[in-house]
């Protein structure tokens, strides 16, 4: 399989050139991983992004395994991967606990230390569909203070939140 990604100075190069000369735990190998998998998140393949989500957080921990400084913007894509795995493979499986615990907790927490508020936001935004979804109530003021802060962030999935305030009330 011949994957292209785009890289600086307008190059095209193939992901294993990259993983080759920058190393397989190279945070722009990781970026370039993550924009693989967006792209076939975006296509609906869940199934081929999952494993590559993986390869990110596997990435992650032997940064901290290794005392390794992790730059912002790779924590930010850890989040981003934990997120994505809990919305579109545990949530879908009704793995309830597995989403909450392992994925979105592990998302919030990184988004609030990078510091990320619409992503945080949106992840306990999600949080909160979650427990809805699974039988637990979630919390309305919560709800309203995180659609709140993706509404004046100009983030459209604030409609998220409206959705679930319009289902719950």
């Amino acid at each position: 399989m011949s994957i292209f990604t785009y890289v600086p100075r307008g190059l095209c190069l193939p992901l294993s050139i990259r993983e080759k000369v920058l190393g397989l735990e190279h945070p722009d190998t990781g970026q370039n991983i993550f924009d693989l998998a967006a792209l076939l998140r975006d296509k609906g393949n869940h199934t081929d992004a999952e494993p590559l989500y993986r390869r990110i957080l596997s990435i992650h921990d032997n940064f901290v395994k290794q005392g390794t400084a992790i730059s912002l913007k790779f924590i930010s894509l850890v989040g981003a991967c934990h997120s994505n795995l809990a919305f579109h493979s545990y949530v879908p499986a009704k793995n309830w606990k597995e989403a909450e615990y392992h994925y979105y907790r592990q998302a919030l927490d990184l988004f609030n230390k990078v510091p990320n508020p619409l992503e945080a936001a949106n992840v306990e935004l999600n949080l909160q569909n979650l427990f809805h979804l699974s039988g637990k109530e979630p919390d309305l003021a919560r709800v309203k203070e995180l659609t709140r802060i993706l509404e004046v962030g100009g983030d459209k999935r604030a409609e998220k939140g409206y959705m679930l305030l319009r289902e719950v009330s």
